[in-house]
């Protein structure tokens, strides 16, 4: 666990390009945290800004989600409890609290049955993220950290004998390693199996629970979902030359229009994470599936 760790400039990793991080944007302030520093630490409780911001890691299924953590005008802190459905559980010090991240529900203490509110962590390669955010921040630590070569990366295989044993619900309509970026909308699940490798820009729209949403990610960055309605218009996207543009010509990037008519302007987010298919299944167990074409 780290809390409030100080900040460095993200240009001093000492990252190969096409190594994967966690990063957040909020209020215009970005943070890196590189998935070898989760893996030791698992969560980071932070600030960016004036906003506080906790940020949990699962290495065993390459999860990552990042939420609010301020509940009844308290900011929360966690650190990490132990392990349910096979994946990170936590506690928060105020209350003795017990959540699971991952759904962002607290599941015994006396906050049992709250949710906290998702924030859009994506996973991207180290290089693109940086490319298109030169300005963000790291934790210091992070940047003392030592390479490690020839970890597992997502949607890889893994000889891990006991997993099935450690999750309650075990659902084979994908491999368990199937890397997926899972949405949810009031307890109605998708889950779209995503390229392992370094993917494509991505503007993919669809529809869940009667919301029109899209699919969006740059270039080297696995997309999130957001809704695609905008002052009552629904937006419709494309891809033209790495691009992604709606039919206005704005062009857009992590649910965010970055120049056109609509510069500045913002897509509501819609609660969705990268993760390997046997958790996302545990915590889901009617999700969908959808291979996008």
């Amino acid at each position: 666990m780290l809390t409030l760790p100080e900040a460095a400039p993200a240009g001093d990793l000492q990252l190969d390009p096409t190594d994967l991080v966690c990063a957040l944007e909020i209020g215009g302030a970005a943070r890196v945290y590189p998935t070898e520093m989760l893996r030791t630490y698992h969560v980071v409780n932070d600030r960016l800004g004036a906003t506080p911001v906790a940020v949990a890691f699962c290495p065993r299924c390459y999860s990552g989600v990042a939420l609010d953590p301020v509940v009844d005008d308290r900011v929360l802190s966690f650190r990490v409890f132990g392990l349910y459905q096979g994946t990170l559980a936590v506690i928060d010090d105020q209350t003795s609290t017990i959540w699971t991240p991952f759904t962002a529900e607290a599941l015994a203490g006396p906050l049992a049955g709250r949710r906290l509110e998702f924030l859009p962590l994506t996973m991207a390669t180290f290089g693109a993220w940086l490319a298109a955010h030169p300005n963000s921040t790291t934790p210091r630590l992070a940047i003392a950290g030592e390479p490690h070569a020839g970890r597992r990366r997502p949607g890889e295989p893994s000889n891990d004998g006991i997993l099935s044993k450690l999750v309650g619900r075990w659902d084979e309509r994908l491999p368990a390693r199937a890397l997926i970026l899972g949405v949810d909308i009031d307890g109605t699940a998708r889950a779209y199996v995503m390229e392992p490798r370094s993917p494509p820009t991505r503007a993919a729209g669809d529809e869940l629970a009667g919301v029109p949403i899209v699919l969006m990610g740059a270039s080297g960055e696995w997309p999130l979902a957001y809704d695609r309605r905008l002052d009552g218009q629904q937006l419709e996207f494309r891809v033209e030359a790495d691009e992604v543009l709606d039919q206005s010509e704005s062009s857009w990037r992590e649910g965010r229009a970055v120049s056109g008519p609509l510069a500045g302007r913002s897509l509501r987010f819609v609660p969705s994470h990268m993760s390997e298919w046997y958790t996302w299944a545990a915590f889901h167990p009617d999700s969908e599936i959808r291979r996008l074409t």
